[in-house]
């Protein structure tokens, strides 16, 4: 017996023409729950996305002569016979009336946003499938925003509102301390979000745009601090005597970020699947660096060392530093910031006796190593995986692969006398 369901999925391009569908075959692939685009012919569509929820869709030319789609009910609630009408019914107001639905509905919605709470979901729901981090933003906003302003209706948000929430951080409330830095976010957010409204034509003006970073935390440095070699034996020596009251793996990553020079998540968000440990090769892929283009790094044998340690604590989780709280080990990383408050917690214990130390100031130092060692400006740059300008962007693609494999080897031979301790190696 044929597979309706093979046959339909073998046509070209991967687009599936054959029709009329049945009733009986839609809640066979709603059964299914495998993604599929079956069409019914005329442009109406029967869609399972890649979440397993099923819509039917028409597919349709809009006035500028573009191709789009527009999704209007759920098989669930609209049976097909039904949806069939539904879809010629739109058809017919696009031939006459030159109705477009995905903008009617984009307007529908924009519609229904009343409050910063509102925006704010709108906002986030399509700035998340854009940045790397969006628990990052999500934290701020929870945190510095929606206690504040939330129920506010956005039209009623004023500057002194935005005024409010930047001094309030910059200055501290209640056991929260000042904190210039996350001012700035704060304010960047909330030219953002208003940003956002005005686009939707929510606002006539963006209350948060007058302001800089002068009224917020104020014009930030770029951090520049390193350590020496005599620094590094220090911290590591720290490090290894405060094991207990911070976790080993922090001591194996930050180990780590000072070998191979990357940034802190293109590490603490790594899954085993990218490493070939037997040749020394690290893929790190494109959506996890800054550049947003993938990059291998060569692994000296003593970071290979290092990485089979953090494997053991790993257990069976795909991620090298999988999550700590309970439940979540096997399905995400550690957060962000929990290699940053294992520092901070040594720093004000007085442990760690540099203020400006903070797990990014390994990149730094690694850099600053790789110039002692005199390794060439060039593939010092590519292999903290700086890109380069002007011209020399343009023309210059090699990718320094074999002598940044020499370099790893001799940082790594640096670095080992100060982290390799006997008692931290799991057998």
């Amino acid at each position: 017996m044929i597979d309706k369901r093979q046959t339909r999925k073998t046509k070209a391009n991967g687009e599936v023409n054959k029709g009329p569908l049945t009733q009986a075959e839609i809640l066979s692939y709603i059964k299914d729950g495998r993604p599929a685009q079956i069409s019914d012919g005329n442009g109406f569509y029967f869609v399972i996305n890649d979440a397993g929820h099923p819509f039917w869709a028409l597919r349709y030319t809009k006035p500028n002569g573009k191709r789009a789609w527009s999704y209007f009910s759920s098989p669930r609630e609209m049976p097909l016979a039904e949806a069939r009408s539904e879809a010629a019914t739109i058809k017919l107001k696009i031939k006459r009336e030159g109705f477009d639905p995905a903008s009617e509905k984009k307007k529908a919605k924009s519609q229904r946003l009343h409050t910063v709470a509102d925006l704010w979901a709108d906002f986030y729901e399509r700035e998340s499938k854009r940045i790397e981090h969006p628990n990052i933003i999500a934290s701020l906003y929870r945190r510095e925003i929606l206690p504040v302003i939330g129920r506010y209706e956005l039209a009623k948000v004023e500057p002194t509102d935005i005024r409010f929430i930047i001094e309030r951080v910059n200055e501290g409330y209640g056991i929260k301390k000042p904190r210039k830095t996350v001012a700035n976010k704060t304010l960047y957010l909330l030219t953002k979000i208003f940003n956002h409204a005005q686009k939707l034509n929510l606002v006539q003006y963006n209350p948060a745009s007058i302001f800089t970073a002068k009224d917020a935390g104020g014009t930030e440095k770029p951090k520049e601090f390193s350590l020496n070699t005599e620094q590094i034996a220090e911290l590591f020596n720290v490090l290894s005597r405060n094991i207990g009251s911070i976790a080993i793996q922090d001591y194996w990553g930050l180990a780590l970020l000072l070998s191979t020079g990357v940034r802190k998540m293109e590490l603490y968000a790594a899954q085993w699947s990218e490493f070939d440990l037997v040749n020394g090769i690290w893929d790190i892929p494109a959506e996890r660096t800054k550049s947003r283009r993938g990059f291998t790094q060569p692994l000296a044998p003593q970071t290979i060392k290092w990485l089979l340690q953090v494997k053991a604590y790993s257990g069976s989780s795909n991620y090298l530093f999988p999550s700590r709280k309970r439940g979540k080990s096997d399905k995400t990383h550690v957060c962000e910031n929990t290699v940053n408050h294992a520092c901070l917690k040594l720093k004000k214990e007085g442990e760690i006796p540099w203020p400006e130390f903070d797990p990014h100031s390994l990149r730094h130092t690694c850099r600053s190593l790789l110039s002692k060692l005199k390794v060439s400006t060039d593939v010092a740059e590519r292999y903290i995986n700086h890109s380069f300008v002007g011209l020399k962007k343009v023309y210059d693609n090699h990718d320094y692969f074999e002598e940044r494999r020499e370099a790893a080897a001799q940082l790594a031979d640096i670095l080992a006398p100060h982290i390799n301790k006997d008692n931290l190696f799991k057998k």
